[in-house]
């Protein structure tokens, strides 16, 4: 990739780490951690992300349910030193004082956790259905429940046993050599010093599999008993299509060519709902 004003060449670094350190991705315990990390973490590095973002350098991190996910992408010159630089950063967090980092970071997942049932019911069933059907996966009410109590002297005692373990998955794109590429990895790798683990310990954030026939109905009250609105979800599980190339773009098409006649069928003609959409769910 170049950048087509100033012809400098630009580079994405993408690093997956995944570990089963307090129980990361089986636990609601280690997932309120994790949360807490990344907002304490974000805020850590805040003067050191502006000041990468004036060199045109960008950090973003990115939790997911079974990995930690660190983007960088910029110029590929300054690339190497931009990594190194964060990555030290976070290995350095636990000889940091990062009292007013969590104090933040745990009153704003407080109130996001709150929030959360308070907004449209629609928007509250994609969590609340995450949540039942995704293996591993927990309502925001059980994670505020643990936070509520949960302590900074909490946090830094398990912050010293945080990314001690784990695997690497990394994605280079731009204008990198296979040597460079290779020379970043080994130098990440030998900073950071993960301990190994087996592919088959590692956490697994699978749907749940839905017996062929086999129907449920989930009803889900609403906290907010101000809210007058309802939301109804019909999910129709097909498998997976992930390794059926054929499969999975036949599934794309009858997603495409329903969503239309779907929306304009109940929403204009019907006037069922006033927000309504079809999607495939991966």
């Amino acid at each position: 990739m170049k950048d087509d004003k100033f012809e400098r060449p630009k580079a994405m670094v993408s690093l997956n780490l995944h570990t089963t350190d307090l129980g990361f991705g089986v636990t609601k315990e280690a997932r309120v951690f994790a949360n807490l990390w990344e907002k304490v973490l974000n805020e850590y590095l805040r003067e050191f992300s502006y000041m990468g973002s004036c060199a045109n350098l960008e950090f973003n991190l990115i939790l997911k349910g079974d990995s930690i996910g660190m983007i960088w992408s910029g110029y590929d010159d300054s690339m190497p030193n931009y990594i190194d630089e964060t990555l030290s950063k976070v290995k350095a967090m636990p000889n940091a004082d990062l009292k007013q980092e969590f104090e933040q970071g745990k009153q704003k997942l407080l109130q996001d956790w709150n929030n959360s049932y308070m907004v449209q019911s629609y928007q509250q069933m994609f969590t609340l259905f995450g949540a039942t059907v995704v293996k591993n996966s927990f309502e925001n009410a059980e994670l505020r429940a643990i936070l509520e109590t949960y302590t900074f002297e909490m946090f830094t005692d398990q912050l010293k046993s945080w990314l001690v373990n784990g695997r690497y998955q990394w994605f280079i794109c731009g204008n990198f050599t296979k040597e460079r590429a290779i020379t970043l990895v080994k130098t990440t790798k030998e900073k950071f010093a993960l301990k190994g683990v087996k592919i088959s310990d590692l956490p697994k954030i699978n749907m749940i599999k839905i017996e062929m026939g086999k129907s449920y109905q989930l009803d889900l009250p609403l906290k907010d008993d101000k809210n007058e609105n309802a939301c109804v979800l019909s999910y129709y599980q097909v498998g997976c299509v992930k390794k059926n190339i054929k499969l999975a773009m036949i599934y794309d098409v009858i997603m495409q060519f329903v969503n239309e006649p779907f929306f304009d069928d109940l929403r204009t003609k019907q006037q069922l709902g006033y927000v309504v959409f079809s999607r495939a769910w991966a």
